[in-house]
């Protein structure tokens, strides 16, 4: 893999060795199910040796088809394009893991948002992301109870941490390798208070939403990168889903409870 610039970006590119490609042919399938026939987008010196090769490992014919046109040349074109945003967003999942020093590459983060609009309706919301893309079947709600009659956001966020990861730790689930925090220092500190009386020890941060900046545990200094770069536009988009999310939650509450008025009228 090359990385050049263009008009003032970073671009991507996969770079061809025709050793290197006949080599990972022999050893994918040497594992893996071999088909009837094999697409592949570049010439390669020895297609027939790898045919006849290929042959006598599945017992019937093999034949390998390098297209120039039509529905199997788009589909190298659809492979190629899904590959190229994948390893984008891997880089810019491994740039995340570099810059905030996790001890893991962060393929499961999962992100908390409050909202509250009145003392009465304060819920909180998370969504999940796996490998820089939402993972809805993951996204949560919760009705937060800490607060009853009171409006305090810290008291909310930590509730909703302690639930959420008290269950994962109950169901022997599987954690995130990094949560953030739709919020600044306060909501950090109660978050940590949390997991520590469950026990845990996972990655957090917390985003601000005013500057983009990045708060972690024990530093009152907040971290700020360029607001532009790839590795802030996916926190700002992890950010941005659960404040979406949670405040469409939070309607959803609210027109529940308004109907319930009008029928008890």
């Amino acid at each position: 893999v090359s990385k050049g610039v263009i008009s003032g970006r970073q671009e991507y590119r996969i770079e061809y060795s025709e050793d290197v490609f006949e080599e990972f042919i022999r050893r994918y399938y040497s594992t893996q199910k071999i088909p009837y026939e094999i697409i592949i987008n570049k010439e390669i010196e020895d297609k027939t040796v790898l045919e006849e090769y290929l042959s006598r490992l599945r017992n019937a014919k093999v034949i390998i088809t390098i297209p120039e046109k039509g529905d199997k040349k788009e589909l190298i074109e659809l492979a190629l394009k899904n590959a190229s945003i994948n390893l984008e967003e891997n880089t810019t999942l491994i740039e995340l893991q570099d810059k905030l020093n996790l001890p893991e590459y962060p393929k499961i983060i999962e992100c908390f948002d409050i909202s509250n609009l009145g003392y009465e309706h304060i819920v909180a919301g998370m969504t999940r992301f796996v490998d820089g893309r939402p993972d809805k079947s993951g996204y949560r709600k919760f009705m937060i109870r800490s607060t009853l009659g009171k409006q305090d956001d810290f008291m909310a966020m930590s509730e909703a941490i302690h639930r959420r990861y008290k269950r994962i730790k109950n169901e022997r689930g599987e954690y995130p390798d990094l949560i953030i925090l739709d919020g600044g220092l306060g909501q950090l500190n109660a978050s940590l208070r949390a997991l520590k009386s469950l026990g845990l020890k996972i990655p957090i941060i917390a985003l601000a939403k005013e500057n983009e900046e990045i708060y972690t545990p024990n530093d009152n200094t907040p971290m700020r990168f360029d607001k532009n770069s790839k590795m802030v536009l996916l926190l700002r988009e992890i950010r941005d889903s659960v404040h979406r999310f949670v405040l469409s939650y939070n309607r959803k509450r609210r027109e529940m409870k308004l109907r319930e008025e009008f029928k008890g009228l």
